[in-house]
């Protein structure tokens, strides 16, 4: 009867995974040929020493988002046109007073028409700290969750058009919309109110560029019919 087949099941799923995770590459030849020639009573004891107590627990790690509540977007029946509402306007009766375009967000954002879409919930986070884009989407559940629209961006705009209270801040602080450009690249695009006026920028998902703590960041939570 082989070695193996005396093992129990928990202690051959150990070995496997000891043999799956062995750190390749890092010990030297000639520290491995000096325990290949150890006798197999000390190699035992030093796996006793290694593995003979429970592994030390990971860390808990305190969550990056805090939900803060949802927020319905009503649905449409055309097609959204960027361009057509993403206009620079600070003018009395302008209905959404926006000073500045990124460079990013115009040459991304503003050929792209988005398809009429149903009533939509979002789900809106503050940040509670400081954080690069990955960990945050991974918190939200990866891409196809975190994803919303510049038309639910906008939507939500409009009824602060001129920096009245309501769901985005308007304290400074960013509101994040993750959203695909026209080429379905997936891009970082905010809204501060600063002043008197809205400011509408684009930036690459993925490091260095971070986030401090503060702003708030808004996903996909259903789709209505």
């Amino acid at each position: 009867m082989s070695d193996k087949a005396c093992l129990t099941n928990a202690e051959l799923e150990f070995t496997q995974r000891l043999q799956m995770h062995f750190p390749r590459g890092i010990l030297s030849d000639e520290v491995l040929c000096k325990w290949n020639g150890c006798k197999a009573e000390i190699i035992a004891a030093q796996c006793l020493e290694a593995f003979g107590k429970f592994p030390e627990p990971e860390p808990k790690t305190e969550p990056l988002l805090e939900l803060i509540g949802t927020v319905a977007i009503p649905a449409t029946t055309k097609k959204f046109v960027a361009s057509d509402h993403f206009v620079k306007d600070t003018g009395e009766k302008a209905k959404v007073k926006i000073s500045y375009l990124g460079d990013n967000f115009k040459a991304k954002f503003l050929g792209k028409v988005e398809e009429p879409m149903a009533k939509t919930i979002l789900r809106y986070h503050k940040l509670r700290k400081g954080s690069v884009d990955e960990p945050i989407l991974a918190e939200l559940g990866g891409q196809d969750k975190a994803e919303t629209t510049l038309f639910q961006m906008l939507a939500l705009m409009a009824e602060q058009g001129n920096g009245e209270d309501g769901i985005l801040l308007t304290n400074g602080y960013a509101n994040i919309f993750y959203i695909r450009d026209i080429n379905g690249v997936f891009w970082a695009v905010r809204c501060p109110w600063s002043g008197d006026v809205w400011y509408v920028r684009a930036t690459s998902v993925g490091p260095p560029r971070g986030w401090h703590s503060g702003p708030q960041v808004f996903s996909r939570n259903s789709f209505e019919s």
